[in-house]
């Protein structure tokens, strides 16, 4: 492959999480940024990294002041220097206060690339050619009932062999394997399926042994491991197969009960 064949670009919105790189930032450093260029073929021997955060204050809601803009900005300027750090491949990692490009023209991306939307500004884009991915709120470190955390998706995007990208956005605005879309928040659809998961499991157990209190106890004991687990059986399942919801929601109590 030529230079502009064999490189493969990731494109973020609102990494600096309004100056705050003690969450998103933080788990870029620490989980993100290596899984994606894991999930990246080989054959890329190239990575290049845009992040964009205008970092935006708007009109005065949230404390961002020039001072700490300029501060923000050396200090992501200085740790992306490490970047490569994560992966050989990746020979640039920079972070710009202006929109992408593409973003302002609205062009087509003609190269390979994936864009994770922190800043959830790109709803409208999910079922475009642009490969954008939301995965909720990454502040949130704790799995609560029936929500889902973004540091237990692991499989949430796939390299084709033609060097297009799908993501688990364009498997669930399938209409015909699952339900309504929820455009908005596509990580919703998940949380739907996780409760089904949930109400059927609890049915089942309170059959078995006339009570459901003792089966939420249980549950919620071993509330994170069966959440991430759940999350990534229901994704490898969205995007290797072609399983309807209901299978899903099979496939993934019948693991359950075997654990």
């Amino acid at each position: 492959m030529s230079n502009s064949q064999n490189t493969f670009y990731i494109y973020t919105t609102g990494i600096a999480d309004w100056c705050n790189l003690n969450k998103t930032f933080k788990y870029w450093e620490d989980e993100l940024c290596k899984h994606i260029c894991e999930l990246i073929p080989q054959r890329f021997s190239r990575i290049e990294i845009v992040h964009s955060d205008i970092l935006d204050d708007f009109n005065g809601i949230m404390s961002v002041t020039n001072q700490k803009r300029n501060e923000i900005i050396l200090n992501i300027n200085t740790r992306l220097q490490l970047e490569h750090t994560r992966d050989s491949r990746i020979v640039s990692s920079i972070f710009q206060t202006t929109p992408l490009d593409f973003l302002i023209n609205h062009q087509n991306i003609m190269h390979p690339h994936l864009i994770i939307d922190f800043a959830h500004v790109l709803t409208d884009d999910f079922e475009s050619d642009w490969n954008v991915v939301y995965l909720g709120y990454v502040g949130e470190v704790q799995i609560i009932e029936y929500n889902m955390c973004t540091r237990h998706i692991k499989n949430f995007f796939k390299v084709n062999d033609d060097n297009t990208v799908t993501t688990y956005i364009n498997k669930l605005s399938n209409n015909k394997r699952f339900g309504n879309f929820y455009k908005d928040y596509p990580s919703d659809n998940i949380k739907d399926i996780m409760k089904k998961i949930r109400i059927r499991l609890g049915l089942e157990y309170k059959n078995k042994y006339g009570n459901y209190t003792l089966f939420d106890s249980i549950f919620n004991e071993k509330n994170m491991e069966i959440h991430s687990k759940m999350v990534n059986l229901i994704m490898d399942n969205i995007m290797n197969t072609d399983n309807v919801e209901d299978t899903i929601v099979d496939i993934v109590i019948d693991y359950l009960r075997k654990s």
